[in-house]
């Protein structure tokens, strides 16, 4: 990506020389590039920068600050916007390109997606990109929607298991085993709730996750449980976690075994294959310590739920027992090789549009909309 300078001429010739890209002063401000018969309009570009400012907005040091005045990977927040719109657009014209050297073009079950997930999104979305920063529907389709999905069906043709370059099973299965995590939880509060006829209860692991936000409600009362009570649930919870590790009882049977006792009506076990992060959401007390435990161990923590506490008893399993059901999976397969191509995949477009000829640039149309009217 390079700068466009300001005067036009310089930009003119600094995008000839360096990107193959003519600029032009025209008239006509309803276009942003053009090659051929083949034009981008001027939404499309608002809304890669309107984009772009979002992408800078998660990356700059402190997003409540204004966000022009920092910088982003080493650069003005502003000019790494304003490329990173422009490469965005010169991306189009490779992406066709490159689904016509493919051979493959978009089914009419993708182009139906395309309009739903444009219709959705436009409901949501539309009245402000429309009204607040002049995007066409069509622009905001042709810039979002279409271009994810050729974006996505060109990396598919690329490393996908019937790709020019397709990841080995082996890479694929490793980074699976490697990175996700099989595992089962039960968790139980260390309170009582009572609703209005004044009887006592310990809320299921659901219902205390809401209950828990707030002291009380207008039918609902928390009162914590007395240091007995709470050494008595976790000792419970503690017995449970070394006869899993220990085979004598598996998770189900302890979260049965608690359902009952407690007298609770919905399921206690919550089990799952996947990514566990902070970053993706997930407690922070379940992520520790299922990286404490070995395949096969249980183990227990206190966790917050709220403005209370609760106990956790997470069970780690085998994730080589998943990895050939989880890899049929199309969605954990595709999110798999994103993961392991898709930096070397986005730098590989980029690159390549950079390289492209004959695209005119309309510098008097996108010079007229700079990041500056998101703030």
């Amino acid at each position: 990506m390079r700068k466009f300078w300001k005067k036009a001429a310089a930009a003119a010739m600094a995008s000839l020389m360096l990107l193959g890209t003519a600029g032009c002063s025209s008239e006509d401000l309803t276009w942003a590039a053009r090659r051929g018969e083949d034009t981008v309009p001027i939404g499309a570009y608002i809304y890669y920068l309107f984009t772009a400012y979002n992408d800078a907005a998660s990356q700059v040091e402190d997003s409540t600050q204004s966000i022009l005045s920092q910088t982003v990977e080493g650069q003005d927040a502003s000019s790494w916007i304003t490329e990173r719109a422009m490469q965005y657009t010169r991306n189009l014209f490779l992406l066709d390109d490159r689904m016509a050297e493919m051979g493959l073009s978009l089914t009419d079950e993708e182009q139906q997606q395309i309009e739903n997930t444009a219709n959705t999104q436009w409901a949501y979305m539309g009245s402000m990109l429309e009204n607040d920063f002049g995007i066409a529907k069509s622009s905001y389709q042709l810039a979002g929607p279409e271009y994810i999905t050729k974006y996505a069906k060109i990396f598919d043709a690329t490393y996908g298991r019937d790709g020019t370059s397709p990841v080995p099973d082996e890479e694929v299965e490793n980074y699976f085993e490697e990175n996700y995590t099989s595992y089962a939880y039960i968790i139980r509060p260390l309170y009582h709730t009572a609703d209005t006829s004044g009887e006592t209860s310990s809320s299921s692991s659901s219902e205390s996750t809401s209950s828990a936000s707030s002291e009380s409600s207008s039918s609902t009362g928390i009162t914590v449980m007395t240091e007995e009570e709470i050494a008595a649930a976790e000792q419970e919870f503690d017995d449970f976690a070394a006869k899993i590790t220990s085979g004598e009882m598996t998770a189900q049977q302890a979260a049965d075994q608690y359902k009952e006792a407690a007298g609770l009506d919905a399921e206690q076990l919550t089990e799952g294959v996947e990514m566990l992060s902070t970053d993706t959401g997930a407690p922070e007390e379940l992520v520790t310590l299922l990286d404490s435990l070995d395949a096969g161990e249980a183990g227990t923590t206190e966790v917050s739920l709220g403005t209370q506490k609760a106990y956790l008893l997470a069970v780690k399993y085998d994730i080589s027992q998943e990895t050939q059901t989880a890899l049929e999976d199309e969605t954990t397969y595709e999110t798999i090789l994103a993961a392991l191509r898709g930096e070397e995949f986005g730098d590989m477009i980029n690159e390549a549009a950079n390289q492209l000829e004959g695209i005119e640039i309309n510098q008097d149309a996108v010079n007229s909309y700079t990041p500056s009217m998101f703030e």
